[in-house]
């Protein structure tokens, strides 16, 4: 195979232009370099920029042989480039897709088996601790690779429950278990949720004291106006008496029952 690489192609013969260009660099350099030496100056201004047209054209006809010689090479080049790609390249592309594939998969099975036994003993270990819960890989942060033997992730998965397991018997004997075991549960870090609860109890117990201080307050402002009330004493307003005089034109009995009238409501009068 190493013998067949290295026949793969040869290149019998490459165009022959160094020699040409070898002949006529030394009068390309000439006339450049006295064309760099050129001084500028008002009277020959124009001459100069003539010298300058003249040696742009020359370069650009020798761009135009450099492009044409690049053609014609790139030309046998993208002939081998596609009959290698037809021929040997995309038979290697071919297959390495297809093992890949295969790869993948039987890698994917693998790991699948290796997880499912690894759910089935995480099962039994949380029987054996008499914990009442499902925990899945991801919550117990063991991840499975191809590398990985099973008494490996059965150490993780054993690590990882003993440890829950003993958070939880200490967590039972706190003054606020339940409310910690809410936090505890999601994300199994013990520190953490005693920390979260305890902030959480502090804040409500700021609040509850707030609370009480605005209603003493409150009540404090209630007893002042009740007292306030009771030191007012409310004055009396009296009216000015008044004298007018009229005469009245009324039957006998409507004089009497006029007269009974302000003697009854206390009217000051007098026969004139």
């Amino acid at each position: 195979m190493e013998n067949d690489i290295k026949e793969l192609a040869v290149i019998e013969q490459l165009p022959v232009i160094t020699e040409k260009f070898e002949e006529i660099s030394k009068d390309v350099k000439e006339r450049t370099d006295r064309a760099k030496a050129l001084v500028v100056t008002e009277d020959n201004f124009k001459d100069i920029k003539k010298v300058r047209a003249d040696l742009n054209k020359e370069f650009n006809a020798y761009e135009e042989i450099r492009k044409a010689i690049k053609r014609k090479i790139m030309e046998k080049y993208d002939e081998f480039d596609e009959h290698y790609q037809t021929l040997i390249a995309n038979a290697f592309k071919t297959a390495d897709v297809e093992l890949k594939d295969k790869i993948n998969a039987e890698e994917y099975k693998i790991i699948s088996q290796k997880e499912n036994e690894l759910k089935i003993y995480s099962r039994e270990y949380l029987d054996y601790l008499n914990l009442k819960m499902d925990l899945s890989l991801e919550q117990l942060g063991v991840k499975v690779n191809m590398s990985d033997s099973n008494k490996k992730l059965r150490e993780q998965v054993k690590s990882k429950l003993d440890a829950i397991s003993n958070d939880i018997k200490l967590i039972e004997i706190e003054e606020h278990s339940n409310e910690i075991m809410v936090e505890y549960l999601k994300d199994f870090d013990f520190a953490k949720a005693k920390l979260t609860v305890i902030n959480r109890i502090n804040q409500m117990q700021q609040l509850e004291q707030q609370k009480q201080e605005r209603q003493k307050l409150e009540q404090q402002d209630e007893i002042l106006e009740n007292k306030v009330d009771e030191i007012v004493i409310p004055v009396q307003e009296t009216e000015t008496i008044l004298t007018t005089r009229f005469e009245v034109s009324a039957t006998k009995n409507e004089l009497i029952a006029l007269k009974q009238y302000m003697t009854e409501n206390n009217l000051k009068f007098k026969s004139i």
